[in-house]
């Protein structure tokens, strides 16, 4: 599902950043720029982080990898951030 991208070309693609203290798993899609292979970068924004607190936030650069939902439709998932 991840590829390289094009030099000089910008490819954005929504990813899933898990929701914490849910008490259930929960993710939220966000938008991401790919950079290489698997590693993207966050370029949303948490519109109400009162209320929601994302694993990843906004420039945060994130490995991703396929994930299976409970309704069966596959996304990809940030599971580890980068330093």
């Amino acid at each position: 599902m991840s590829t390289s991208p094009t030099p000089g070309c910008i490819t954005k693609q929504t990813i899933y950043v898990s929701l914490l203290d849910e008490g259930t798993p929960c993710y939220r899609p966000v938008e991401a720029i790919l950079k290489q292979g698997d590693i993207y970068t966050i370029i949303s924004n948490n519109s109400d982080p009162e209320d929601e607190h994302w694993e990843f936030i906004c420039g945060d650069d994130v490995r991703c990898k396929v994930q299976t939902f409970s309704g069966g439709n596959q996304g990809l998932v940030a599971y580890a951030k980068l330093s």
